[in-house]
């Protein structure tokens, strides 16, 4: 999970920390993005169809178990001058595995007519904020009571438009 650092005061500059308390590298670092209750059954991030029948397009998910930590992700801040991730700042996620779906590893805010739910796929584009890559930014935010815990949310604030303030899940970083 990530922590506050103690020598910052705004959201701008508090710096997300891992689960050793070391601050979140940006652009090179690979992180696993770990459930704040895990247990037996619940484990890292993993990519999933949404139909068994119909491999492609992936989704991203939470393991059920069978890979405990999940994936590896790295994390794109939108100023590329940044090295560390910071809490309320826009960024893109990647994941850091091959797909067979021939579709990029970032991810991607994606609202499924079908099931009426908001899901994640890896079908984003890292980098240029601006409205045609609207559903690739995402953002860190400080979550529960845990001195290393997070949420990912989507609000980005790359573009000037109303956004939606979307919790997507509470995690931790190792």
């Amino acid at each position: 999970m990530l922590n506050l650092s103690p020598f910052t005061t705004t959201a701008a500059n508090i710096t997300v920390l891992d689960i050793d308390g070391y601050p979140l590298q940006a652009n090179t670092t690979n992180y696993y993005i770990l459930p704040v209750n895990r247990g037996p059954h619940y484990g890292g991030l993993v990519l999933t169809s949404k139909l068994v029948f119909q491999p492609c397009p992936l989704f991203i998910a939470l393991d059920k178990g069978q890979i405990p930590d999940g994936f590896p992700y790295k994390f794109y801040s939108v100023n590329h001058k940044d090295s560390l991730i910071f809490l309320s700042t826009d960024l893109n996620l990647e994941l850091e595995v091959l797909n067979f779906c021939m579709q990029t590893n970032i991810w991607q805010l994606y609202n499924d007519a079908g099931t009426r739910k908001v899901l994640v796929n890896i079908h984003g584009t890292l980098g240029n904020p601006g409205a045609e890559t609207l559903d690739s930014w995402f953002k860190i935010e400080k979550a529960g009571k845990g001195e290393y815990d997070y949420k990912f949310v989507y609000c980005p604030s790359v573009v000037s438009l109303v956004s939606q303030f979307v919790v997507i899940w509470v995690f931790s970083f190792g």
